[in-house]
């Protein structure tokens, strides 16, 4: 008997050691699914955070831009200094935009392997907390991946905008020779002007060398076949009109009439070309697609998290209002890079509906409608509001530039004669108006 005795002593044991193992194993799952609850938030507040930081990167890239095209297209306050100014500052803000991204790559890259290593601990939960586990390691997979090739793309591409600036600032160097000449009154005013401002066009004398390549252009142009065609045809824009000042600076008025011949040949090239801005959103679009998908699969998990209250009292996570907003906008910003602008100011339920129409939103990502709020003015920014949770007040943010634009454009009307020649210089005002289209 005292052998059956210890026999089942022993099971019992056994038995025992296997009950508090399990019952020790399910407390740790438990302890693990709330540690990965407890990173939601902060990491939550992270990602909102690097969205509104990218947007404010954007706005001021855009405004320094819309500046310098402003500057430019207005003869009576023309400055070649502001829009150097602005177009400089712009530079400034990519390259700013472009180091911030990439910490903040870093930094999701650390946020997101937390949550992995987390996940990849065998957990005994529940359906629905598995469910949760899953959904929300996957679509932060997903943005992250999509994050990266979207700053590869920005870090490859930064040529196609380094050269649309150059653009713009050496169109302000031809702007402002031709307002020299412009206004000079008399014949031997205008001949002065010529001689004594031809130093002014010495950036452009790059363009007349047939040797002379846009940067990345053997890299890049067949990629991006438009914006180099642009710049090819600024190329001989900026070119002819450098050799052509030069040479009646030099006394040969036969060139005179080559700068009448100028915009009439700048406009056969330039007008069935999408601008390098448009064309670099356009390819950027598949980028932007998953970003948004996987924002939006976050944000359902969330939702599923808050729905199915698996959260511990003091874990409780609400801020999901600002991550529908994020989706919201990224939606209508693959719908303006379709439609080439920004929805026109609607209600908030009409302009839902359009974009689940068009399938630039999915119908299962679900908005309270009073919570939400969107206007635009159609052309040049939208705003969207969110009511947040804890607050209970509306958040507004803008994407674009929320400023005043200017409408007179282009240099001047008046024809400059000299000997007889007439000098036209309206052609200035086709390329004023094509800057001016790249930030309007």
């Amino acid at each position: 008997m005292s052998l059956l005795k210890n026999k089942i002593f022993i099971l019992v044991v056994v038995v025992l050691l296997v009950l508090a193992g399990v019952v020790g194993y399910k407390f740790f799952s438990i302890y693990a699914f709330n540690s990965l609850s407890k990173e939601l938030e902060p990491g939550n507040k992270e990602l909102f955070d690097g969205f509104k930081d990218e947007v404010a990167g954007s706005n001021r890239i855009n405004l320094n831009i819309l500046k310098a095209s402003q500057s430019l297209s207005d003869p009576t306050s023309f400055s070649k200094d502001n829009v150097d100014k602005y177009l400089d500052q712009a530079k400034t803000e990519y390259n700013n935009s472009a180091d911030t991204y990439k910490k903040g790559l870093d930094k999701l890259d650390s946020s997101v392997s937390k949550l992995d290593n987390l996940s990849k601990i065998p957990l005994w939960l529940g359906s629905d907390q598995k469910k949760f586990v899953s959904d929300v390691t996957d679509s932060l997979d997903a943005y992250k991946a999509a994050r990266k090739a979207d700053y590869d793309f920005m870090v490859k591409t930064k040529p196609v905008f380094d050269n649309s600036l150059q653009v713009i600032g050496d169109t302000a160097v031809l702007y402002g020779h031709t307002l020299t000449l412009a206004s000079a009154k008399t014949e031997e005013e205008a001949m002065a002007a010529l001689t004594q401002n031809f130093s002014q066009l010495a950036p452009l004398e790059k363009y007349s060398k047939d040797s002379y390549k846009f940067e990345g252009q053997d890299t890049l142009a067949a990629e991006y076949p438009d914006s180099y065609k642009a710049f090819a045809a600024f190329k001989t824009v900026f070119g002819q009109y450098y050799l052509a000042i030069k040479g009646l600076s030099e006394g040969d008025m036969s060139q005179a009439a080559k700068l009448t011949e100028i915009g009439a040949s700048f406009v056969d090239s330039i007008s069935a070309l999408q601008n390098p801005f448009m064309e670099l959103s356009a390819k950027a679009k598949p980028n932007t697609t998953k970003i948004k998908d996987a924002y939006a699969s976050y944000t359902k998990a969330l939702d599923f998290y808050s729905e199915k209250k698996l959260y511990s009292k003091e874990n409780k996570l609400v801020q999901n209002n600002q991550n529908k907003a994020v989706v919201f906008a990224y939606a209508i910003q693959l719908y303006e890079i379709d439609k080439n602008k920004p929805p026109a100011s609607e209600s908030f339920s009409d302009l839902l509906s359009t974009l689940r129409g068009s399938n630039y939103l999915s119908s299962d990502l679900k908005y309270n409608e009073n919570d939400f709020s969107y206007t635009s003015d159609g052309a040049m920014y939208f705003e969207i509001g969110y009511k947040d949770e804890v607050s209970n007040k509306m958040e507004i943010f803008v994407i674009g530039v929320k400023e005043a634009v200017t409408t007179s454009l282009g240099a001047s009307t008046q024809v400059v004669k000299i000997k007889d020649v007439e000098i036209n210089l309206n052609f200035a005002n086709t390329l004023v108006n094509y800057i001016s289209s790249l930030t309007y």
